[in-house]
């Protein structure tokens, strides 16, 4: 008969050797060699090697020691952030490189790194167009949807309805010192973007018909006539002149040194022209921000593709909150901490653990002594399974057990505080018993409850005639 001891670290030790815990757990008479079944329990290590208990053959560990899991494992502050954003939904570039867009009414930031931000509330409806409003006029974002206009101070503040018309808003063109909002009808109406107050056209050039609309600041912008054509003024709209261009102006667009004006030639060939901030023109080669990247996205850590193009999507999936609060995420060989507010990835330790591929579920550790303790079971595909203990003072992952057979170990969490057993496959001396059947003698617990009445349960299946 052999006897197995198990301490409440869920370390096996021999019944001839103490364990370093001062409570043990009671030992139970298994038929056979055991090897069958593992206690994991929720306390740290104890100092000297244990059978059953080996260092992570890798040293690298998190820069920052000492992180640990907070007891109150739930995190606040929750908000709903999309998995993937597609090209049709994004609409600007962003601060440090990041991306605008809306999905399904929610605003949101993305990063090149995968990182994710999103808006504290959401907008009824995709809107029809969006456009930032200089400082000039009070900063923010408006946006149109069917016939209101929305207002934020930021792209990710609340939004608050400002004005509405009469009709559906097509589009938003920012003058000299005022909106104008374009209806469906092709009405033109100006509005204050500080207020969302009506007011009057003002500086315009006396013209029928008033097409597109672009200003550069408060003193110079370009508006297209009918009958007229496109005109320029330097001087906050006193006075307008005709631009001598070879082409049929249709379009106007302000950029960041000038105002791009676009229309078809003779040849009916579409051309861009630039309007200097002197009033000097000039024949642009391309459409404006045509190939024109601000920045080249940042190469990545290799190591950072672990953890997929949303870790944030990893974290929730695969992550344990951490009292700083990132999640920590264990996978394919490399530890990750990723922020959970926005999904950046803060910290990425490559060949943490010698796993590699590998999928790896945290598990809670928890216990009297320890009540943030925690750790993860790794396994490859048809391959091993590892069962990891997170150490916060060296920020390593120290091994607790492994099984070499894909299907040797089958992890079972009871209750929220942890202390989950671990079915594994016997050795070479097979069991009796029926296949998927496990005793109850062999689902033992730390907890010094449930396990005696096991035990007479078990003496009494015995006396049973």
């Amino acid at each position: 008969m052999a006897q197995l001891w198990l301490n409440s670290a869920g370390r096996s030790t021999s019944s001839r050797r103490r364990s370093c815990y001062d409570r043990e757990v009671r030992t139970v008479k298994l038929a056979r060699a055991v090897t069958g079944v593992l206690a994991l329990a929720a306390a740290a290590g104890c100092a000297g090697s244990q059978a059953g208990v080996h260092a992570a053959s890798a040293e690298r560990g998190l820069r920052e020691a000492n992180l640990r899991a907070p007891d109150d494992l739930t995190v606040h502050g929750a908000h709903i952030a999309p998995e993937s954003v597609s090209d049709k939904e994004t609409w600007d570039r962003g601060p440090a490189g990041g991306t605008l867009a809306i999905v399904a009414g929610l605003r949101v930031v993305t990063w090149p790194d995968g990182a994710i931000a999103a808006a504290v509330d959401r907008l009824p409806a995709a809107p029809s167009t969006a456009v930032p409003v200089p400082e000039r006029m009070g900063g923010g974002y408006l946006f149109a949807i069917d016939s209101r206009l929305w207002r934020a101070d930021t792209w990710l503040g609340r939004a608050e309805p400002l004005t509405a018309l009469a009709g559906p808003i097509m589009k938003l063109q920012i003058g000299l010192d005022r909106v104008y909002l374009r209806s469906t009808s092709g009405a033109l109406v100006a509005v204050d973007p500080r207020r969302g107050v009506l007011r009057d056209l003002g500086p315009l050039p006396a013209t029928p018909a008033y097409g597109p609309i672009a200003a550069l600041d408060a003193w110079r912008a370009v508006a297209i006539g009918d009958l007229r054509g496109a005109m320029l003024t330097l001087d906050a709209g006193s006075t307008w002149r005709p631009l001598a261009l070879p082409i049929e102006p249709a379009d106007v667009k302000a950029m960041s040194d000038g105002i791009a004006v676009s229309g078809l030639d003779e040849s009916h060939q579409m051309q861009w022209w630039e309007v200097r901030p002197d009033g000097q023109v000039g024949r642009l080669a391309a459409a404006p921000g045509a190939g024109d990247d601000a920045a080249a996205p940042p190469k990545l850590d290799p190591s950072a593709r672990t953890f997929g193009a949303r870790p944030l999507a990893t974290a929730i999936e695969d992550g344990w909150p951490l009292t700083d609060g990132t999640a920590l995420v264990a996978r394919d060989g490399a530890l990750g901490r990723i922020q959970l507010s926005n999904g950046a990835l803060v910290e990425s330790v490559p060949d943490a653990f010698p796993m590699k591929p590998a999928r790896c579920h945290p598990v809670s550790l928890a216990g009297k002594r320890d009540p943030g303790a925690f750790g993860f079971v790794c396994g490859e595909a048809r391959g091993r399974t590892v069962v990891y203990r997170y150490a916060p003072a060296s920020g390593r992952l120290v091994e607790l057990r492994r099984f070499d057979n894909a299907r040797g170990a089958r992890l079972r969490q009871r209750r929220a505080r942890g202390a989950g057993p671990v079915r594994g496959r016997r050795g070479p001396g097979r069991s009796r018993r029926r296949r998927g059947v496990v005793p109850h003698a062999s689902r033992r617990r730390v907890d010094g409850d449930a396990l005696p009445r096991r035990r007479r349960r078990t003496r009494a299946h015995r006396r049973a005639p």
